[in-house]
């Protein structure tokens, strides 16, 4: 049975997860990353966030991951559920706008990859509710946001040989000072003669 609004769904329709052996190790289906079960925050990884539950189908999500989803739909993300009444017409777009409020709220929790990349999954795409051209958009910032990280590592990877070299650069010229400094000493009765041949002087 579907909420009447939004608005009682958001304060009657969820529970908070209990610990159990499925849900100990459960992820948010809308981002994938660990639902935070019954733990405090401070004992747990930083991506780990707050779960509820879904009174009238049983599934779990993350607490602001679903606050967000039900900004752009009005059912459960797992299983299509209705949760209330939609307050658009059925056949009303979600528009690349939308998408884009998901995305800045999210993205600076779990990053915009991770999320842009939920949005594509979840996302109905029956009918006009996601435009082709919003996940062609999606798709090319997601491959742009993946090669600056390639980039990126690359040059980590580069800096981090450069600063090898140097280190043994360093290394060979104090071997190399060390030994010219004992040679002196060992070998300070050899004399060179004309054409460069040494011989030692008794």
């Amino acid at each position: 049975m579907a909420y009447g609004t939004k608005k009682d769904f958001l304060e009657q329709g969820t529970m908070p997860l209990h610990l159990n052996l499925t849900t100990i190790s459960q992820d948010c289906s809308i981002c994938k990353n660990p639902l935070l079960v019954n733990e405090p925050k401070a004992a747990v990884p930083s991506n780990f966030h707050s779960a509820v539950c879904i009174k009238i189908c049983g599934h779990a999500h993350g607490e602001e991951c679903l606050k967000h989803w039900l900004s752009i739909n009005n059912t459960c993300p797992t299983c299509k559920r209705v949760l209330f009444p939609s307050s658009v017409s059925a056949d009303a777009n979600i528009t690349q706008d939308d998408c884009k409020a998901v995305l800045s709220s999210l993205g600076q929790i779990f990053g915009k990859g991770p999320v842009m990349e939920a949005l594509i999954r979840i996302v109905p795409r029956q009918g006009n509710l996601l435009q082709a051209e919003e996940i062609r958009r999606m798709e090319e910032e997601i491959r742009r946001m993946e090669e600056e990280m390639r980039k990126m590592k690359e040059e980590i990877r580069q800096m981090e040989e450069e600063e090898g070299d140097d280190e043994e650069g360093d290394d060979w010229a104090e071997y190399h000072w060390f030994n010219q400094a004992s040679g002196d000493e060992d070998n300070g009765d050899e004399e060179a003669d004309e054409d460069g041949a040494t011989f030692s002087m008794s």
